[in-house]
């Protein structure tokens, strides 16, 4: 998928040289109070480059430089995708921003490419892995350069798609309800409306795309048609993959007409998720609530006495796979991990959620603020193997969910 950022030719000679530059640069400030107290000089006006192996990274391009100052800060924009950047102005202080090290970003960013060209060699081949070697590797996370393929492969979209030539194309001119087609249609706007990925006039090719995707699945699975939650999933998917892929993708992971055979991982009924009743999440909400008295009783017991539904958070995540939860630099991973273990791991994640937020739910006073706390409890994960490393060590047996499924 083309993404209209600035191009940053890639060579190891080029990146020493970068990488030399920030060493020796000084920090924005002294740390002091003063909202003036910034060197422009320091600054990287470029820090978002456009790659085809590379694109998760902080979109610094929202800084508007002049006469050494930060004079502008557009809170519109986004650091990543449901991670909006007044959040993280006010997480360190509105204008102190001097606080931050552009450094530690840039660092951050040369320390990810080289770790992700280490990883792409280790994953030659990976489609004559056993299934216990490819989900350690996926653990670690799936190199950018072929996420979209891997993912692809562990979905069995990539045979659908060899198995079903032309029909994404005929489903394109298929018909679907006029009521479904205007929802999708009002939904474009709504799909990461921070992102210059789909928000400006330059990118409506993107959210035409989008529109395509979505307006063939509806037309191709009518017992589902479309459900809001799905644009947020879809627009990830097309980040990695083109449009074709994409529906397909889509297809297996929600649709009653998925090939479940194709699939390396383990996948729930998830079309129960997007029916008309939804009896499928719902369900499955109330066994995650039974779970985490089982694994986090002090959380459980919390939001119980506070008298919150589950529903209330856990439903965002689970019909959208936290994509709109997580910062983009963290769900693309915690999507390599779901795609590979199979769609129990919600289960897992949104326990780790809680496990890892448990002193400020605990030390919330009322309804209000634990809810606030649940609201942007994911907004804080910025390390996502952190998150899964702590989703692994919950031992919850697929015959366990199932049984509980059955009590259900």
């Amino acid at each position: 998928m083309d993404i209209n950022l600035p191009v940053f030719e890639f060579s190891l000679e080029n990146l020493e040289k970068k990488k030399l530059k920030i060493l020796q640069d000084k920090e924005i400030g002294d740390g002091e109070d003063d909202p003036d107290d910034y060197d422009g000089s320091v600054i990287l006006e470029n820090i978002c480059w456009k790659s085809q192996w590379y694109i998760e990274i902080f979109p610094f391009d929202f800084w508007n430089v002049n006469n050494s100052l930060i004079n502008v800060i557009d809170s519109k924009k986004t650091i990543g995708m449901g991670w909006d950047l007044e959040y993280e102005l006010n997480k360190v202080g509105g204008q102190k921003f001097s606080k931050f090290r552009h450094r530690e970003y840039d660092l951050l960013f040369f320390n990810n490419i080289f770790n992700s060209r280490v990883k792409l060699s280790n994953w030659a081949n990976y489609k004559d892995f056993t299934q216990k070697k490819l989900m350690k590797l996926c653990i670690s996370g799936i190199p950018c350069e072929i996420r979209g393929e891997v993912w692809c492969y562990l979905l069995g979209s990539d045979r659908m798609l060899r198995n079903n030539l032309n029909v994404y194309l005929n489903e394109l001119n298929g018909n679907i309800d006029k009521k479904i087609e205007n929802q999708i249609i009002l939904d474009l706007h709504r799909t990461f409306p921070n992102s210059k990925y789909y928000s400006n006039s330059k990118n409506f090719n993107k959210a035409n795309t989008l529109n395509r995707v979505l307006y063939a699945f509806a037309s191709h699975d009518k017992s589902i048609g479309y459900c809001q939650s799905m644009n947020f999933i879809v627009a990830i998917l097309l980040v990695n993959m083109n449009e074709e892929a994409a529906f397909w993708s889509l297809v297996q992971l929600v649709s009653n007409n998925r090939n479940k055979e194709f699939m390396v991982c383990s996948w729930g009924n998830l079309e129960t998720y997007y029916g008309e009743r939804m009896d499928g999440i719902i369900q499955d909400i109330i066994i995650l609530e039974s779970l985490c008295k089982k694994f986090i009783p002090e959380v459980s017991q919390k939001l119980e006495s506070t008298g919150i539904n589950f529903q209330w958070f856990a439903l965002e995540w689970f019909l959208c796979f936290f994509v709109t939860s997580l910062p983009l630099t963290s769900i693309m991973e915690i999507l390599d991990f779901i795609f590979c273990f199979g769609s129990d791991m919600l289960f897992n994640i949104s326990i780790a959620l809680l496990d890892l937020n448990r002193k400020k739910i605990l030390s919330s006073v009322n309804m209000e603020e634990c809810m606030n706390v649940l609201k942007n409890i994911a907004k804080n994960i910025t390390e996502p193997s952190k998150l899964i490393r702590k989703a692994t060590k919950y031992n919850i047996c697929k015959s366990h969910i199932e049984r509980l499924r059955k009590e259900n």
